[in-house]
């Protein structure tokens, strides 16, 4: 990937008023939104009552998929729903440089929203599930493998950093025998349509009736059981770490009901619901957010929030072992 070369504020407010055409005389005002890991620039851009996100990025490759993603999500078929999904309206794409609309809202609370924001949730992945994916953005495929290959070689990190925790090192051992499965016959059965890649609470942005999405950076041509588990984890995640960081013990109770409310209505628009590589999909997710969570396992793990993720992982990888006993490790 490039290097990218920040932009300054005069030069973005020059770009964004020669590409779309805003005179001299109108006033401007730009406003920094953050310097990405993933080596992109943001910038809100405001004139008259209108704003814009002016996005930078490094790698032209990711703004033509982000550029791909945006005109598939303004074409999808689906107008009960387009009552209630608004997706990002683009203005303007080009080499390094895309400019959408900006999406109005806040972000998903998983302890305020109802249960029928849940299932509208759920019917917008169905519709990404079936509508055709252009040959262009099925160009931007997601590798099961890639991630699995990644994995593997953050396992020994992970065993050193989680050393405070009881059982870290059955449990990813377990792991390390999930991973090492072979999962070719299995995946080459699941459907593939687009999937956001990073479906969670905080990418999902609420305005009254209407829902939008943001943060497309992770997204492309995959397993749609990806996006489902994808938002089972994080749900659950987040409404823990809201409880945690308020000192108010959760009700699990009442986050198992509102996770499945979710997955109750996205499986009643299937045919059949693969659990085992839904599962697997969550641990990939659940260890992805290990990895982050600890800046990439290179500081050993203290107890506190930590801890939430690696619950959640242990309880997966339970699943596994009571339905392959003797091939993974049993970290109950």
């Amino acid at each position: 990937m490039m290097e990218l070369r920040w932009l300054g504020v005069d030069e973005v407010e020059k770009r964004v008023r020669k590409v779309l055409k805003i005179p001299k005389d109108k006033k401007v005002a730009v406003k920094h939104a953050n310097f990405a890991k993933i080596k992109i620039q943001k910038f809100f851009v405001t004139f008259d009552s209108r704003t814009v996100l002016a996005t930078f990025f490094a790698d032209p490759e990711v703004a033509r998929r982000e550029s791909l993603i945006l005109d598939y999500l303004v074409s999808l078929k689906g107008l009960a729903l387009r009552k209630v999904f608004s997706p990002p309206k683009k203005l303007y794409f080009r080499s390094n440089l895309l400019i959408r609309e900006k999406v109005e809202g806040e972000i998903l609370s998983p302890w305020e929203c109802d249960d029928e924001t849940l299932r509208q949730l759920a019917r917008i992945l169905l519709l990404f599930r079936e509508n055709p994916v252009p040959e262009k953005l099925k160009k931007h495929r997601l590798s099961f493998f890639q991630m699995k290959r990644w994995m593997l070689r953050q396992l020994p990190q992970a065993t050193e950093a989680f050393t405070p925790f009881r059982g870290s090192r059955e449990a990813f051992a377990s792991f390390s025998g999930v991973l090492s499965a072979d999962w070719r016959r299995k995946l080459r059965g699941l459907p593939r349509s687009f999937v956001h890649g990073d479906f969670q609470p905080q990418n999902i942005l609420l305005n009254d009736s209407q829902i939008s999405l943001i943060d497309f950076d992770r997204g492309g041509y995959f397993y749609p059981l990806f996006d489902v588990a994808s938002f089972a984890v994080q749900f659950t995640h987040a409404a823990l770490l809201e409880r945690y960081h308020r000192g108010v013990k959760p009700d699990r109770r009442e986050i198992r009901r509102r996770r499945e409310v979710f997955l109750k209505e996205y499986r009643r628009g299937i045919a059949d619901f693969d659990e085992e590589a839904f599962r697997l999909f969550k641990l990939l997710i659940i260890f992805n957010g290990l990895a982050f969570s600890t800046a990439g396992f290179r500081k050993k793990v203290t107890r506190g929030a930590k801890h939430l993720l690696f619950g959640l992982f242990r309880q997966e990888l339970r699943w596994f072992a009571e339905r392959r006993p003797g091939v993974f490790a049993d970290n109950r």
